[in-house]
């Protein structure tokens, strides 16, 4: 599915405005899989990356993700992970959900909280047009992020 740059465009505006990704990125080509996001902006160790945000990002539970129709529900089984801290699976409204993984991410969870859920940090210093990565095995559910319903 190719994206239009200009439409692209102004969906990263209205992500900076509501406040889940915190820094300038862009969804290219990836080297580890597919699609990737790539920061679009120097991004110094530490700085906050990403935040949950109840009012653009997503949440169901397993049973509402189970009643769901096939296309939504592998939408979901794909992109969305379990919080560790609510139980619930979460569904980024913003490009993190092209986040690949790497064993050594270069964004990390931490302790700190906001509005229930974990604020992603920069592990180390990011530059511009390095893919932004995180590690699938420090957050949610370790081997699988959603439940696939048996026959579904």
């Amino acid at each position: 599915m190719r994206a239009n740059s200009s439409l692209l465009s102004l969906c990263t505006e209205c992500y900076y405005v509501l406040r889940m990704l915190l820094v300038k990125t862009k969804v290219g080509p990836s080297q580890i899989e597919g699609l990737g996001l790539f920061a679009d902006e120097f991004i110094a160790k530490g700085t906050a990356y990403w935040e949950f945000e109840p009012t653009f990002d997503q949440t169901k539970t397993a049973e509402e993700i189970a009643a769901l129709p096939t296309l939504a529900r592998e939408y979901w089984e794909h992109f969305a992970y379990e919080s560790a801290h609510t139980g619930r699976y979460i569904l980024c409204g913003d490009n993190c959900r092209f986040m690949n993984h790497a064993e050594d991410a270069n964004i990390i969870e931490t302790e700190e909280r906001k509005n229930s859920e974990e604020v992603n940090r920069a592990a180390r210093d990011i530059q511009p047009g390095e893919e932004l990565t995180v590690n699938y095995f420090k957050f949610g559910d370790p081997v699988t992020f959603v439940p696939r319903v048996a026959g579904a």
